[in-house]
């Protein structure tokens, strides 16, 4: 087992709403909340001390002036590596994006079987269809990483984000990846801090088994922000692969940010196979609650973003993919996703988005009803609102908002939508984000 120093786990992170909503609920309060950047901090590294047997992680800082902007000047970039025991079994999704970075082609060619023996993660830069070959840098930057921590076998995982269009500095890369031996092991925290871009505060969650830390602030929308995510566990599993892409279909891929599929997006799980066997059944069911936690606080950290949204569905016509569909073309919506950054009640435009994606795609709305933070706002075709109830559901919406620039997790709630139908069987959960200036002011200002 990992963390046999572990006595306790993250309760907080445990409380997750359920998917069966015969009756409405409000969003639960009394999760988890934090005073301060360092009252975040101290309870992620107290909380998470060590990696799971088997697992070590290093990183490096290096700065370089990227050759298509160098009027930026020098930039800093990390460089970190994960490593698990020699030939560990990992699992992998990756994006569905077409023009997919460099890493991601990379990883897709790798031949059977899958095993690893290293991970290779560098920010700032996404390695995404430069001029110059994007295959070649990782080539490059494999045979010095194989070289530096003596891997000859064992496939070596590449992970890339930041800025798309941009080269690698390969040459100060090789420099910096030579001394990553000698730097300090990292813990969960500094490893977790390590591969940020946008993102204003690390992001880890685990139970005793596993343990998974992630990267998300923008172009969030998976299809398996730039996301990365890393997961490690030291029990033995079979068929990691159909574990994960389960738990990838009902936790990551209900969430978007700005409604934009990223180049690059990367969720790898690695077995250092030093624990207890495990049925696959009872992984799959740890795993998806780390999963779920770690999704949403992607979300929570996306650029900008001041609210979480969280829109649960039942009782639709469809099949449960169509649910999910409907709920993300809500979370995506500008004008909910504006109202909601106003704490703004506008039911109006939820109904509005509701009523036309389902005539586009066949769909009628018969019985449909809605509550917002277990308040009532539609039902028997007609608007449930009044005076009071504006007044209620706008200050609810603020007392689940937080600040946009805050760098730690504030707290855990959300506004939640509740969607019910009649006579279907569909139903999905998803979660997205609310859409303020901030959000406007750090994509326009991502690059200068």
């Amino acid at each position: 087992m990992r963390f046999s120093s572990v006595t306790t786990l993250l309760l907080c992170h445990l409380v997750l709403p359920t998917l069966t909503l015969t009756t409405p609920a409000p969003v639960e309060y009394g999760r988890c909340s934090y005073s301060s950047k360092a009252d975040y901090l101290d309870h992620l590294d107290k909380t998470n001390p060590t990696l799971p047997q088997g697992f070590k992680a290093y990183t490096s800082d290096l700065t370089f002036v990227p050759k298509e902007a160098p009027s930026l000047g020098e930039l800093p970039m990390k460089l970190t590596a994960i490593l698990p025991p020699q030939n560990s079994n990992y699992a992998c999704v990756l994006t569905k994006n077409v023009l997919c970075g460099a890493p991601i082609t990379y990883i897709k060619s790798l031949p059977s079987p899958s095993l690893t023996s290293g991970i290779l993660i560098n920010n700032k830069i996404s390695n995404v269809l430069p001029s110059s070959s994007g295959l070649t840098s990782i080539s490059s930057l494999e045979s010095s990483f194989r070289s530096t921590f003596s891997l000859p076998t064992g496939h070596i995982l590449p992970g890339s984000t930041g800025v798309i269009g941009w080269s690698l500095p390969v040459p100060s890369m090789l420099t910096s990846l030579k001394t990553l031996p000698s730097t300090p092991q990292l813990t969960p925290l500094q490893l977790a801090s390590s591969i940020l871009t946008t993102d204003r505060y690390p992001k880890i969650r685990s139970s005793k088994n596993i343990i998974a830390l992630g990267k998300g602030a923008g172009m969030i929308e998976p299809n398996m922000g730039t996301m990365l995510v890393y997961i490690m566990t030291d029990l033995k599993v079979d068929d990691m692969q159909t574990v994960l892409r389960k738990v990838v279909e009902r936790t990551f891929n209900c969430i978007s940010v700005d409604g934009d599929e990223s180049t690059s997006d990367q969720v790898v799980l690695v077995s250092s196979g030093l624990g207890s066997s495990v049925e696959s059944d009872d992984f799959e069911r740890e795993l998806e609650t780390v999963c779920r936690g770690l999704s949403r606080d992607i979300v929570r950290n996306g650029e900008g973003t001041s609210h979480v949204i969280n829109v649960r569905i039942e009782g639709f016509g469809g099949k449960d993919e169509e649910a999910r569909e409907l709920g993300k073309a809500i979370v995506n919506s500008p004008l909910f996703k504006t109202a909601v950054a106003g704490n703004d009640p506008n039911v109006g435009r939820v109904a509005a988005k509701v009523g036309s994606w389902c005539g586009k795609n066949g769909f009628g709305c018969e019985g449909l009803r809605m509550s917002l933070g277990g308040v009532e706002i539609f039902k028997d075709g007609c608007f449930q609102m009044d005076a009071d109830k504006e007044s209620e559901l706008s200050e609810y919406m603020k007392e689940c908002g937080f600040s946009e620039t805050a760098d730690y997790m504030e707290h855990e709630r959300e506004v939640t939508l509740d969607i019910v139908f009649s006579g279907g069987d569909g139903k999905a959960e998803v979660w997205g984000s609310d859409l303020t200036k901030e959000y406007v002011s750090v994509n326009a200002d991502y690059r200068s």
